[in-house]
């Protein structure tokens, strides 16, 4: 599968993610998750052929350029039940 349509398919599975799991008192665990699949993201964008494909500097470029969302808390349970 070509690189660009395969971005297109993991922001929309992080957006989702973001939208899930983005609750009170979770910002550090999408964070830490955030973290950890650009380290995962990064492995597989190397493994698309036998030698390294990119550098981690090469691959921080190509995030200037299509950037992956950012995690951020969408549902606030706290304002909610301040607002009742």
């Amino acid at each position: 599968m070509p690189l660009p349509q395969w971005w297109r398919i993991l922001v929309a599975k992080l957006e989702g993610h973001y939208r899930y799991y983005g609750v009170s008192g979770n910002g550090r665990s999408i964070s830490r998750y955030e973290h950890w699949t650009r380290k995962i993201i990064y492995k597989w964008v190397n493994r698309r052929s036998q030698k390294l494909s990119c550098s981690w500097a090469e691959f921080e470029r190509y995030l200037d350029r299509h950037p992956l969302p950012k995690p951020r808390i969408v549902h606030n349970f706290y304002l909610a039940a301040t607002a009742s």
